[in-house]
């Protein structure tokens, strides 16, 4: 169940001149363009300058929604906004159990809380390739100080829920995409979280993707995470996705769609 929970979540993290299919970057989606993945978020353009999105996988038990905004361009910099809020507890408090399905100590349950992301994105077109670069800070709020030992020591998870046992956190990274040939695009991407309370704490976390984008209705990707960082019971490394089934890893496959309102 636990690998199971890494496959789950990683899939999820691991995917977010024209602005179709640009989660990743400053452009938000044109109106009435929705947008959604197997793992990925579903998204709206409303207005042409903001682009609403939520994870539809994990709503009913992790409430969240995000708003990108894009921004008057600067230097030649496409410019945008993006905010979001989760909410973990409904989640979590499931983990806590003895059992199956239990990640976390049944002893422990979780207050009502919430997870308030704020980051600015930085997008330039540089010949064939875009270039974008992101910086940010994330503000945890709990009613109650959380037990150091309630967290979840998962890669790409820990370093996400962090904030809600330290206060905040911060993330800034730099993404590179473009386009190898007719229909196949590349994306690779390096991100760094920083709990600044615990600055032993952090994850170094890289991304690789292969993209055949068949229209613009469809595209399938192909690609790898490799996460760096540090947790409670030590330094590690994982390349992710891990398929509990065969005990080895293997390349992640994801399918979006897309259609107009």
């Amino acid at each position: 169940m636990k690998r199971l929970l890494i496959i789950g979540f990683t899939l999820s993290f691991l995917f977010a001149e024209h602005k179709h299919w640009s989660s990743r970057s400053a452009y938000v989606l044109p109106e009435k363009r929705i947008e959604i993945g197997l793992f990925q978020p579903l998204r709206m353009g409303v207005s042409g300058r903001k682009e609403w999105a939520i994870h539809p996988v994990y709503f009913f038990v992790m409430p969240n929604v995000s708003l990108k905004k894009s921004l008057p361009a600067k230097y030649g910099f496409a410019v945008a906004s993006r905010h979001s809020i989760i909410y973990p507890t409904p989640l979590l408090n499931i983990l806590a159990r003895k059992g199956t399905g239990g990640l976390i100590s049944s002893e422990f349950t979780f207050p009502a809380m919430g997870l308030f992301n704020n980051e600015i994105l930085l997008t330039r077109k540089l010949k064939a390739f875009n270039i974008t670069m992101k910086a940010g800070f994330v503000i945890g709020i709990s009613p109650e100080p959380l037990a150091k030992e309630s967290t979840l020591d998962l890669p790409i998870v820990y370093h996400r829920l962090a904030p809600l046992y330290n206060g905040w956190g911060l993330r800034t990274g730099i993404d590179l995409g473009g386009r190898l040939a007719n229909r196949i695009q590349f994306l690779a991407d390096l991100d760094l979280h920083i709990t600044p309370k615990q600055m032993d704490l952090f994850a170094i976390e890289h991304k690789g993707m292969l993209i055949w984008e068949k229209s613009e209705r469809l595209r399938i990707s192909l690609g790898y995470k490799l996460v760096y960082g540090k947790y409670p019971f030590g330094t590690a490394i994982h390349l992710l996705p891990y398929l509990p089934m065969l005990e080895t890893w293997a390349p992640f496959v994801d399918m979006e769609w897309a259609w107009d309102r």
